[in-house]
């Protein structure tokens, strides 16, 4: 196992409805936390690790998606 956390963009190149991305390591779930909520504006940390949720990215000082 890795002391480090990376993101990496999983979904293929061109148009679509949904971006995937991927985060892994130690402070993954932290990480997520900060910047994603979902659709019914659960955390991260709510959710289950094999369950997909539909949700918003934010900047996490502003808020701004």
């Amino acid at each position: 196992m890795t002391d480090f956390t990376i993101a990496a963009i999983a979904t293929p190149m061109g148009e679509g409805g949904i971006g995937i991305v991927r985060l892994s390591g130690p402070q993954a779930v932290e990480i997520a936390a900060m910047m994603f909520s979902t659709q019914a504006g659960q955390s991260i940390k709510e959710l289950k690790s094999y369950e997909m949720r539909y949700g918003k990215v934010v900047y996490p000082e502003s808020g701004r998606l």
